[in-house]
């Protein structure tokens, strides 16, 4: 429920002075009702389409390149975050393009993550 709820853009903090000083109180802080019984149907809803929805792993290069680009399109992502979007999780296959595109300078390795070079 909550995973659906972030989704979406609204976040529960638990201490919102401290995690998101900048958020003003009514999107940092649930009402009650919601904090007691919460959107159950809608998250229920909204989750499940989110998990049946992982894409297939394309079978040539060329298609896995643009979309492990894609995945890091708009933010960095360690390669097993790539690797969870797509069905049975090919782990191998998102690594290896990944190093090759850290060899051709299109990806920047640090910390764990990748990201796109400018």
């Amino acid at each position: 429920m909550r995973a659906a709820e972030e989704a979406r853009g609204h976040i529960r903090w638990l201490r919102p002075d401290y995690q998101n000083p900048g958020a003003t109180s009514a999107t940092a802080v649930p009402s009650q009702v919601e904090a007691d019984f919460g959107p159950a149907d809608e998250a229920e809803s909204a989750a499940a389409p989110a998990a049946a929805g992982k894409a297939t792993w394309p079978k040539n290069m060329r298609e896995q390149v643009a979309a492990v680009r894609s995945a890091l399109a708009h933010q960095p992502l360690p390669a097993e975050a790539i690797a969870a979007r797509f069905k049975r999780t090919p782990r191998a296959g998102v690594q290896a393009v990944l190093e090759a595109l850290e060899e051709l300078g299109m990806v920047a390795h640090e910390g764990g993550t990748y990201r796109l070079q400018g």
